[in-house]
């Protein structure tokens, strides 16, 4: 399980980071995916690799629209900078930056933006940039799918900057296989995994997404295998990690919820 990750969100909101980090050690997973709170937990952890920090929004907040707000732009440059700053106190290879889920008035603003951000990154530290990984969510309006973040990542056209792909939120938007060959693979870091109890409406699509996914086993399952296989095939040498938001299992005691996700993990084949 070297090449797989957990993400800390498994084990709900109100975690303890020291105790899910350690049941994630535990259970055997080769790193974390961690939340700006989960930081301190993770610097007193240095033997727990730290694949990212998650999740940077809106880019654009305070540009993009009719109305400019300095004020706001100025306080999303400094948190921005922020996640930067922690990435590299924990020693984590990215952040995540997730693409605005309101209808975007110019989407060439959020090109321009993450292409700034990752040269910030990149003029840090020359030797070991820290890596931005594009997310496009499922509830998002005008960048919904993987297909939309890719094109992000293909137009900023930096080394350190890379595709997120997220099953859940790939399928949800009714992805399909073919899909996959419209993307370069070596530029996707990783990919996350987690199944759906039900098919997700557009009016539950948020509820379903955070609270109620299954970690395999679901409505799902022959397309995600599919994925695995296709990607497997290809000789993908990405990360893997399972980011399954479930009131289920963080009801579960830490190490209840890390054997949970292990035992997905071998249901899969990784």
């Amino acid at each position: 399980m070297s090449r797989v990750a957990l993400n800390l969100a498994c084990f709900g909101p109100q975690r303890d980071p020291a105790a899910a980090l350690k049941a994630a050690a535990w259970a055997g997973f080769g790193a974390a995916e961690i939340w700006l709170d989960d930081v301190p937990a993770a610097a007193a952890m240095p033997e727990m690799a730290i694949l990212n920090i998650q999740p940077l929004h809106d880019l654009d907040a305070g540009l993009g629209g009719q109305v400019p707000n300095p004020a706001a732009a100025r306080r999303k440059k400094m948190e921005a900078l922020r996640y930067l700053g922690e990435a590299r106190h924990v020693s984590a290879r990215a952040v995540l930056v997730c693409l605005p889920m309101d209808p975007v008035t110019e989407p060439r603003l959020i090109r321009e933006l993450t292409r700034s951000l990752a040269r910030r990154a990149a003029h840090d530290d020359p030797r070991k940039p820290v890596q931005l990984w594009v997310e496009a969510l499922s509830f998002g309006t005008d960048f919904s799918t993987p297909l939309a973040a890719w094109n992000v990542v293909r137009d900023v056209g930096l080394d350190n900057v890379r595709l997120m792909f997220d099953a859940w939120h790939w399928l949800a938007r009714g992805g399909k296989l073919r899909d996959l060959d419209r993307i370069n693979w070596p530029q996707v870091a990783c990919v996350q995994l987690s199944d759906a109890r039900k098919r997700p409406g557009r009016a539950n699509l948020i509820d379903e997404a955070r609270h109620f996914r299954v970690p395999h086993g679901g409505i799902w399952d022959a397309q995600i295998r599919a994925l695995i296989a296709y990607l497997k095939a290809r000789h993908w040498d990405g990360e893997w990690s399972l980011e399954v938001f479930s009131d289920e299992l963080a009801a579960l005691p830490p190490e209840d919820t890390a054997e949970r996700l292990r035992d997905a993990v071998k249901a899969l084949g990784l």
